[in-house]
């Protein structure tokens, strides 16, 4: 069997007495080693990663969060480092397949590569992707960039990655309700992006950054030129999974979909959407960001032909590494490509629509009332009453002994005008009370 592979954890902290002691607990039973380097805290936090048994090393703040971090590297003496920030852990059980897999890839792998969720404010996933935070202890391995820092050999050679992504998990609790998981800027960040440009101008990842740091703040003038520099300096061919690229693509296209200056702003998005589909061809967020944009032009045959062409993608490819717009967005979506078919009077692909979405989020209101629209068009259209089959129809996705489903459809009902939907159901449920 060999030698139990020794693990040590690592981390750099500031301030995060907060999370300290869940990011030093999840994985203590099989750490052999947990190393706090504490970059000049002045909470609590050193007190309780001592407490917790953690080696506490200090490292005075450069402006580098990847020298620091290699600093952390250098005090490890564990043949495998996990590097997790302090707000994040892994689920409960997932210490041991961390264990069991580090033992099978032995020396064959240089790194893992394992799945990351942002976790939302209710505890639910807002968005997934994937992270290198577990690797051997090898001379040569760190950290570059002084922020928004990239692990591998720093002489270049590349890492062989073993991909735990199906097993393991990081979750991450920052950021929480953040669609786009950018921070608010400060002034370091910027300072240090540009530091980094200064040492490397052609890095249009670090570009895209920058563009970030003033789309966090709202100056969309200033991120959409350092957004221009970053695509106009991206190779001809780029990973599939790219999602720095792909961020880039589609904050520049919520730029220009936010403006209204006519032909210009609509022709620039749809070279945006052709260059990143010819790049990047399985992210879902260029064509919903595209349908978006015509549906709110009320260019409805356009819009629905885009946002058919998102959830196409989205349910064929995923959203791990990519589409994270639409995956944080995906009701809203259904319900525009839901008001895209009605205002085309395409009525069938109306319900059939509205139903899929209320099947998944049974109290949008749109989407129950823009099904009933249609349905009510298309009785008018035929001068027939099919009260009786939409009742029944409606059965299979409210249950109308439930007071809440009840009031619910009622409501929308009254909105829709549909008084003979109203009156059958009064009729047959009893009437209820309208707070």
């Amino acid at each position: 069997m060999g030698r139990k592979p020794q693990i040590s954890q690592c981390m750099i902290v500031k301030n995060e007495e907060k999370n300290i002691q869940r990011a030093l607990s999840w994985g203590k039973s099989m750490m052999w080693e947990q190393i706090v380097v504490d970059t000049g805290s002045n909470d609590h936090t050193v007190e309780l990663a001592k407490a917790m048994g953690a080696r506490v090393c200090y490292f005075p703040w450069i402006d580098d969060f990847a020298a620091a971090k290699n600093y952390a590297i250098s005090q490890a003496k564990g043949d495998w480092i996990v590097f997790l920030d302090a707000d994040e852990y892994m689920l409960p059980g997932g210490e041991q397949k961390l264990y069991q897999i580090i033992r099978q890839a032995g020396d064959t792998f240089d790194a893992l590569s394992t799945g990351w969720m942002q976790m939302g404010d209710g505890g639910e996933v807002a968005l997934a992707g994937t992270q290198i935070r577990i690797f051997r202890n090898l001379p040569g391995m760190g950290y570059r960039r002084r922020i928004h820092e990239q692990l591998g050999f720093l002489d270049g050679r590349p890492m062989r990655i073993c991909d735990a992504g199906s097993e393991l998990a990081i979750c991450h609790t920052g950021y929480c309700g953040e669609v786009f998981v950018v921070k608010k800027s400060s002034g370091r960040n910027r300072r240090l992006i540009e530091m980094e440009l200064t040492d490397h101008p052609d890095d249009y990842e670090m570009m895209g950054y920058m563009g970030d740091d003033y789309f966090s703040q709202g100056d969309h003038e200033r991120a959409g030129l350092w957004y221009e520099r970053a695509i106009a300096g991206m190779p001809e061919m780029i990973p599939e999974n790219d999602q720095r690229s792909a961020a880039t693509y589609t904050r520049l296209m919520l730029i220009l979909k936010g403006q209204d200056d006519g032909y210009g702003a609509q022709e620039r998005l749809l070279e945006l959407y052709q260059s990143g589909v010819n790049k990047i061809p399985k992210e879902a967020d260029f064509d919903y960001i595209s349908g978006c944009y015509f549906a709110e032009r009320q260019d409805y045959k356009k819009g629905s032909q885009y946002l058919l062409q998102a959830l196409k993608k989205i349910e064929q490819y995923g959203y791990t590494n990519r589409s994270m717009i639409l995956a944080a967005n995906l009701e809203q979506a259904y319900e525009n490509l839901v008001s895209c078919f009605y205002h085309s009077r395409c009525l069938e692909q109306t319900v059939e629509t509205a139903t899929v979405l209320l099947k998944s989020y049974p109290y949008n209101m749109k989407g129950l009332y823009l099904l009933l629209k249609a349905f009510r068009r298309y009785e008018v259209d035929r001068q027939v009453n099919d009260t009786a089959i939409l009742i029944d129809f409606l059965g299979k996705l409210y249950d109308f002994t439930v007071l809440r489903d009840n009031v619910f459809v009622l409501r929308v009902a009254r909105e829709a005008g549909y008084e003979e939907l109203v009156t059958s159901m009064e009729y047959l449920f009893g009437e209820v009370e309208w707070n």
